[in-house]
């Protein structure tokens, strides 16, 4: 450039003030400047105009290559072809401290030289301010890759926000969190928060204070002082401000960061737009730490469950060698997909092999058909019930007796996918349990006959010593007369005897129909009645207001309950009580009879009927023999009667227990099926 153009253009500046200019005589001493150059070098006209610039300005903050003389200035102006490209240099203030400035130096006489200098110090304040910035950001980031949790990442990234020296922010600051489960901000990272603070703030609602409030609206809340929104105010607070930065994932608030900032604290558009660039990247670290948490978390109870699965697998497994019956596992189609040893043991001689064969071909045909039939039955029906198959081998006709049961197999969605069927051989058991009975049954009738021969002997020795006593006195008509008379009831003894046993012996096959308890007590209450009264026996009776109708043979029952009153009757003697209840049974009392009694009661529906005394009651190893035939307390009783009871009870699918005390009375309790509701 031509010097007349730049001494025009300086000339120029330096009327409207815009940069500051130097005029120097040809040895470099200062003959003026403008404002500019006072307020750069903070130096008086009369301190600056006369001296030597580069004692002014310290040459020694120059580079080194210029320091000689501004004639080389110059010239490295000119040899840079006249471009007007500016030297940058840094020189001093009058109080020391540094300041970046670009030098422009020409002559626009011989004598005269003028030199431009530009003040870079907001150039170079800003370009600090964004590496500041930068460094932070970068130490964010750095950070969240570190192998921390994620309260302690948070507290290192507060520390990087609070360096960064371009907000001017106070050194407090804290870290929030939003609650999954509820509308509330907890506090996990902050920074010389006081104790009193530190509880305060440990749980904060939506809504509450500057940060409550910028959760609630998800916008950045900025406050120059304290106001009266400043709902949250501690002891010794001193006068402050506040940026309160929502951090926000798309439409999901995750915490809220609270920087302090000192009274009257003025903002501005680039400190609000690089705080929310801050908070989106804190918002992204906490999205991806929840996602990976998440992400661990499932695949740590993936493990888990693996591992449960194979350690299940490998009990199921167990248990099953462990079983000592058979098992076998089919399809819908009745095809053998899985079994055990001790299945392949008991079908060895049916089957070679029982993978992919169907049960037809293992069972046979009719008993494959029973299985099936079981199979299709509801679940609370027979399926569930063991039942009996005989399957034999064609050619030498060898018989086996399968007692099984038949389950349903679902998958993991509830859907059944085949059936499980369990077995045991019982061939060896059924022989060896039908020579016991036959055992048993003759044991039963060597007691039964042994029991009858002792009671018919007494009749019999009356009715001999009577005939004795009429041989003796043939003549003696009185004598005969009495004597005849105790035969007679001796017979008849004998008679009721027999006709006793044979109604334990061969019992009539009840006519089971529909009929009521309470219809059965109507027809043998008259035949008590005048019993009843005679001793002062009060009868109590308490039935349900919805009648049940039960199945059983009525004739039968009827002598069921009056073999009990009479009994209790006998027992209590004179000014007591006798008990009806009829109701619901109670579930423990008849499981538990169930489970002793597996034959007798097989089905759910029944009613219960308790029948009390409040006589002698018996003693506890009576108790235990009292159904037992010929077993009697009385002195002049069979000991029929309640082996009668018991029998017609298990003819009509009944069942009675007792329970007694003595002196205090005895209660049976009863069990009969009843007509399922319609």
């Amino acid at each position: 450039m031509p010097s007349a153009l730049k001494a025009q253009k300086s000339l120029h500046s330096q009327e409207h003030g815009c940069h500051t200019i130097i005029t120097c005589s040809s040895n470099g001493t200062i003959t003026s400047w403008n404002q500019n150059a006072r307020d750069i070098f903070g130096y008086s006209d009369s301190h600056a105009i006369g001296r030597h610039l580069f004692k002014l300005i310290q040459p020694r903050a120059l580079d080194s290559n210029q320091q000689g003389s501004l004639q080389k200035l110059i010239a490295s102006e000119e040899e840079a072809g006249g471009s007007g490209k500016p030297v940058v240099k840094m020189t001093r203030h009058k109080d020391g401290h540094l300041i970046p400035v670009e030098i422009l130096a020409t002559t626009i006489a011989p004598d005269i030289l003028i030199v431009i200098v530009f003040d870079l110090s907001s150039k170079v304040e800003s370009e600090w301010a964004v590496q500041d910035a930068q460094d932070a950001i970068n130490n964010i980031l750095k950070t969240a890759l570190e192998p921390q949790d994620l309260t302690s990442q948070l507290d290192c990234i507060l520390d990087h926000i609070l360096s960064i020296k371009t907000l001017q922010l106070l050194p407090i600051g804290g870290i929030l969190l939003a609650a999954s489960d509820d509308d509330k901000l907890i506090l996990v990272a902050e920074h010389d928060f006081s104790e009193e603070q530190k509880n305060v703030c440990t749980c904060v609602d939506f809504g509450i204070c500057h940060c409550g409030r910028a959760a609630l609206s998800r916008k950045i809340q900025f406050v120059d002082c304290i106001t009266n929104d400043h709902n949250i105010i501690f002891n010794e607070t001193k006068p402050h401000g506040h940026y309160c930065l929502p951090i926000v994932k798309e439409t999901r608030l995750l915490g809220v960061i609270c920087l302090y900032v000192a009274h009257g604290h003025i903002p501005s558009r680039k400190a609000e737009d690089l705080l929310v660039a801050i908070s989106n990247i804190v918002a992204g670290i906490i999205d991806s730490r929840r996602i990976n948490e998440q992400l661990v978390g499932s695949i740590n109870s993936l493990k888990r469950t693996v591992i449960e699965l194979e350690d299940e697998k490998k009990f199921s497994e167990s248990v099953i060698r462990g079983l000592n019956h058979g098992l076998i596992v089919t399809d819908l189609n009745f095809v053998v997909v899985k079994s055990n040893t001790i299945a392949r043991q008991i079908l060895a001689p049916f089957s070679e092999t029982l993978h992919r064969k169907s049960i037809d071909d293992i069972f046979g045909i009719e008993a494959a058909e029973q299985i099936i039939s079981s199979a299709d039955c509801k679940p609370s029906a027979s399926n569930r019930l063991q039942q009996d198959i005989t399957i034999s081998t064609q050619d030498d006709g060898m018989e086996k007796i399968i007692n099984y049961s038949i389950v349903p197999r679902e998958d993991m969605s509830s859907r059944q996918v085949g059936y499980i069927i369990s077995f045991s051989d019982m061939t060896e058991l059924t022989y060896v349990r039908k020579e016991m009975e036959k055992m048993n049954r003759l044991s039963t009738v060597a007691e039964i006959a042994s029991a009858v021969a002792h009671e018919v002997r007494n009749p019999l020795a009356g009715i001999k010593i009577m005939a004795q006593s009429i041989h003796e006195h043939p003549d003696n008509v009185e004598e005969l007369m009495e004597c005849s008379s105790r035969i007679t009831k001796q017979v008849d003894r004998l008679n009721q005897l027999l006709t006793e046993f044979f109604t334990y012996a061969r019992p009539v096959t009840p006519k089971r129909i529909p009929t009521s308890i309470e219809t059965v007590l109507d027809d043998i209450r008259p035949l008590l009645l005048n019993k009843l009264l005679k001793k002062n026996i009060r009868l109590i009776e308490k039935f349900p207001e919805k009648p049940f109708s039960i199945i059983a043979d009525p004739s039968q029952l009827q002598q069921v309950f009056l073999n009990l009153f009479l009994n209790a009757i006998d027992a209590i003697g004179e000014n007591g009580e006798v008990s009806i209840e009829m109701g619901t049974p109670d579930p423990g009392l008849l499981q538990k009879f169930k489970r002793k009694h597996p034959t007798i009661l097989q089905g759910d529906g029944y009613i219960q009927v308790l029948f009390a005394d409040n006589g002698c009651g018996i003693h506890p190893e009576a108790a235990e023999k009292i159904f037992e035939p010929f077993f009697t307390t009385k002195k002049n009783g069979v000991g029929l009667g309640l082996s009668i009871v018991y029998r017609i009870l298990t003819e009509n699918k009944a069942a009675i227990l007792v329970d007694s005390k003595r002196d205090t009375g005895t209660t049976f309790t009863m069990f009969f099926e009843i007509i399922p509701s319609p």
